[in-house]
């Protein structure tokens, strides 16, 4: 892994969210940890992050719910520098944000209808 850059904790549980933390990996970003959040979506692609984490000897947690218990681990042992998370940060709570140097960015996938944007589903 490359040693510049920030320290990148990647969230979500999509397709989208796979297929970045896969392009991350491939360019040698510093991806030092994902959390897979359980939804309500008819798939989830969680099992297959983890998997892809394991595999390249990145920690993970996964839960539908993001509690002080995770906040505490990326605190105490994660550190990261930038949270991005892949889908609504709704169910993100603010500490982790407030805990990376960098903050929090959401993305979100949208399109112009028109002269208003439409979120996608997830």
């Amino acid at each position: 892994m490359s040693s510049n850059g920030p320290r990148i904790l990647l969230i979500g549980s999509t397709y989208r969210a796979v297929c970045v933390l896969e392009r991350l990996l491939e360019r040698g970003d510093r991806v030092v940890a994902f959390i897979g959040l359980e939804s309500g979506a008819p798939r989830s692609f969680g099992p297959e992050a983890l998997e892809l984490c394991d595999r390249a000897g990145i920690p993970a947690r996964s839960g539908q719910k993001l509690g002080e218990e995770i906040v505490r681990w990326l605190e105490d042992r994660i550190r990261p520098d930038l949270a991005v998370v892949l889908g609504s940060a709704n169910d993100v709570p603010l500490q982790i944000a407030g805990n990376c140097r960098l903050g929090l960015i959401e993305v979100l996938d949208a399109e112009l209808d028109g002269r208003q944007w439409r979120l996608l589903p997830e």
